[in-house]
């Protein structure tokens, strides 16, 4: 049970058709476990926490496996020594989405966890990958994101569901594009979508005749910004009212 448990969970970290087969994921660190919001199906936990462990009263079932099992159920050679496979949230409805932050072709899971994180932080409703996205449950992604990817739904859509949404619900688009118009403040009282695209090749075609592109206004001597720092501005300039 203790070698099938540390290949699952590995199987889990590394395989995105197996999470989504099983609808789970593995989670590594003590305070995004903790932090996680719906029932875990079972710790993982490096055995010399064994101790610790017990005076915690764990809510689930615990397997306790040697330091070289957590390092290859985990990937990393230094961690605290805390895992978990836990339930993906599910995420079929974004009816009360108002402010979407829309994140294409982003392939960089760093890029992925920390727009997550900056778009939960402040104060967005949701955010929709569109398919060829880097997974938000791959392992590199949820550490980037320090929990947010359950404080807020994280939907996989494609290009046409998107422009249905927007148009059913009259959302007005900001596409982050560098040819852009220089950004302005929107004082629209309809819904939002903001619109971050692959690192080097940016938002989709598809997106255009939907959506309004605007640039960060900058210095001469800089053209451009990486993904995630571009994003956390403009996450921040259309924020809501929070």
């Amino acid at each position: 049970m203790y070698i099938s448990i540390v290949k699952r969970g590995k199987r889990l970290r590394q395989d995105k058709e197996q999470r989504l087969r099983e609808k789970k994921c593995l989670l590594v660190g003590k305070r995004m476990i903790l932090e996680y919001p719906h029932p875990i199906e079972r710790f993982i936990l490096r055995e010399d926490l064994k101790e610790i462990s017990s005076r915690l009263g764990l809510f689930a079932p615990t397997t306790f496996v040697h330091h070289s099992s957590f390092v290859e159920l985990s990937g990393l050679t230094t961690s605290d020594g805390w895992a978990a496979i836990v339930d993906i949230p599910s995420t079929s409805s974004w009816d009360r989405c108002h402010h979407m932050l829309v994140l294409d072709q982003i392939q960089d899971p760093g890029n992925m966890g920390t727009l997550i994180r900056s778009a939960a932080a402040l104060g967005w409703d949701c955010v929709a990958t569109t398919k060829g996205s880097v997974d938000p449950y791959n392992d590199k992604a949820l550490r980037a994101a320090k929990g947010a990817t359950f404080m807020i739904p994280v939907i996989e859509v494609s290009s046409d569901e998107l422009i249905e949404t927007w148009r059913q619900r009259h959302f007005e688009v900001t596409i982050a594009d560098v040819q852009g118009k220089p950004f302005q403040q929107s004082t629209s009282p309809h819904p939002q979508a903001l619109i971050l695209g692959h690192e080097t090749k940016g938002v989709g075609r598809w997106a255009y005749p939907h959506g309004m592109p605007m640039a960060i206004p900058m210095s001469m001597q800089t053209n451009s910004l990486n993904v995630s720092a571009a994003g956390a501005i403009l996450l921040y300039a259309l924020r809501p009212s929070i």
